[in-house]
C-alpha cells in the first residue's frame, strides 16, 4: 500500500506511517521540537510529521536485533533500547563518561539472549564500556575494560577500536591507525563463561582491510585527494569496507566499496551493487545501513549523507558515477537518521529475510 503524504498537521499522528516496501525511508529529528519527520528519498519533498513519544528527546544512534539504539539529548548519558515491533523500551542506567566524546555503540544480540551486551567504545580511549543484557540477572550495572594490551599485541601499536558493527552474529570493529595501511579488522569475541556466566570479551585478528596500493596505480587523482575516510559496515551475512575519497575538507571526488568474503577471508573489490543499496552519514562513525531488498529501479546505490545533513552524494557503483543533491530545508534543520528506519522496514516487509 503506497504512503499518504501530508506536508504539514496540527495534531501529529503518534503512529508510525505505513512504509511502503518501494523506498527507502528516512526520519529526521530535530532535538528542539517534539516531532518527527519521515519522508522516502525517492520524493523527500512529500513527508509525514509524526509525534513519537519514545523518539521525543532522544536520538537515534543505530539500529541492531531489531532494536533501536536511543541517547538523551543534550548530555547522551542515558541510553535506551526500542523495539518498534513490540514498543517495548528497555532504558539503560546513567552512564557518566570521564571525557566528552562520541561514542560509537552495538548491541551483540537480542536483548535477554545468553551474553547479550551492549558495547560502547571511543576512538580516544582504549576501553570498552558495556552492559550486560539478561533478565533473570540482578543488580546489573556497567562494566569499563581496558584493551589496549589485546590490541597492541594484535597490531603492535597503540591504537583504539571504531566502526562497531555485527555481521553472521559477530561483534567486529576496525582499528583507527593513522592512515588506512596497517589497519586490522578484529573480531570482539563475547563469551559468558564460568558458574557466575561472567562476560569475557576477547579481541581476536580477522584481517587487514584491502592494500590501497592499487588503488594508487589504477586512478592517476587518488593521489590528489586532499582527505581519505573508511568504513565498516556489517550486514546480516557480508562484511563491507568503503572508503570515502574527499577533493576538499566538505566535497566527495571518489568512492571504493569492498566485500569480504567470509569463507575465504579475502577481500573483494564490488563492481556492481545491483539491487542493494549502502546509506553513511559522515557526520558520525557508526551511521549505515545495507539493505539487499529494493525496488531494482533505485538499487546500485552508495548514498552519502554529508555537509551536517544538508547534502546527498549519491554514488552509482557500476559506472563509478557521483551526483549530488540538496535535501529540503525543512529537514535540514533536523538529524536525519537512514539506516534506523530502513533496516526496520526490511524486517517488517521482507521477515523471512531475518
Amino acid at each position: 500500500m503506497e504512503p499518504k503524504h501530508s506536508t504539514s498537521s496540527l495534531a501529529y499522528d503518534q503512529k508510525l506511517p505505513s512504509m511502503s516496501a518501494k523506498y527507502p525511508w528516512f526520519i529526521a529529528q530535530n532535538p528542539q521540537s517534539d516531532y518527527q519527520i519521515f519522508y522516502t528519498i525517492n520524493n523527500p519533498q512529500y513527508h509525514h510529521l509524526r509525534r513519537i513519544n519514545e523518539l521525543h528527546g532522544r536520538q537515534i544512534r543505530a539500529y541492531f536485533h531489531g532494536w533501536m539504539i536511543l541517547t538523551d539529548h543534550p548530555g547522551k548519558v542515558v541510553w535506551s533500547l526500542w523495539n518498534l515491533l513490540t514498543s517495548k523500551l528497555i532504558r539503560l542506567p546513567s552512564l557518566f563518561h570521564k571525557q566528552r566524546d562520541s561514542h560509537e555503540c552495538c548491541l551483540s544480540s537480542p536483548p535477554y539472549q545468553t551474553a547479550s551486551v551492549f558495547l560502547l567504545t571511543s576512538t580516544k580511549i582504549p576501553t570498552i564500556v558495556f552492559y550486560r543484557l539478561e533478565r533473570k540477572r540482578q543488580r546489573l550495572k556497567w562494566t569499563e575494560m581496558s584493551y589496549a594490551k589485546q590490541l597492541k599485541r594484535v597490531t603492535g601499536v597503540d591504537c583504539c577500536l571504531r566502526c562497531l558493527t555485527c555481521c553472521n552474529g559477530k561483534v567486529y570493529a576496525m582499528t583507527s591507525a593513522p592512515d588506512c595501511i596497517g589497519t586490522h579488522v578484529i573480531h570482539v569475541d563475547i563469551m559468558a563463561t564460568g558458574k557466575s556466566k561472567e562476560v569475557v570479551i576477547s579481541l581476536l585478528p580477522l584481517v587487514k582491510v584491502p592494500p590501497l596500493f592499487n588503488l594508487y596505480l589504477r586512478c592517476p587523482s587518488y593521489n590528489s585527494f586532499r582527505a581519505i575516510k573508511s568504513f565498516l559496515k556489517g550486514s546480516s551475512t557480508e562484511l563491507f569496507y568503503i572508503v570515502v575519497c574527499f577533493n576538499d575538507e566538505t566535497r566527495i571526488g571518489d568512492v571504493y566499496l569492498f566485500k569480504l568474503d567470509m569463507t575465504s577471508v579475502i577481500w573483494e573489490e564490488m563492481v556492481d551493487l545491483k539491487d542493494a543499496i549502502i546509506f553513511m552519514e559522515l557526520a558520525s562513525d557508526h551511521c549505515y545501513c545495507y539493505m539487499s531488498i529494493v525496488d531494482s529501479k533505485i538499487g546500485g546505490y552508495i548514498h552519502i549523507l554529508g555537509n551536517m545533513g544538508k547534502v546527498m552524494y549519491s554514488f552509482y557503483v557500476k559506472d563509478r558515477t557521483l551526483s549530488l543533491s540538496y535535501m529540503p530545508c525543512l529537514v535540514q534543520q533536523c538529524h536525519v537518521s537512514a539506516w534506523a528506519m530502513l533496516e526496520y522496514r526490511l524486517e517488517v516487509e521482507h521477515p523471512e529475510s531475518k
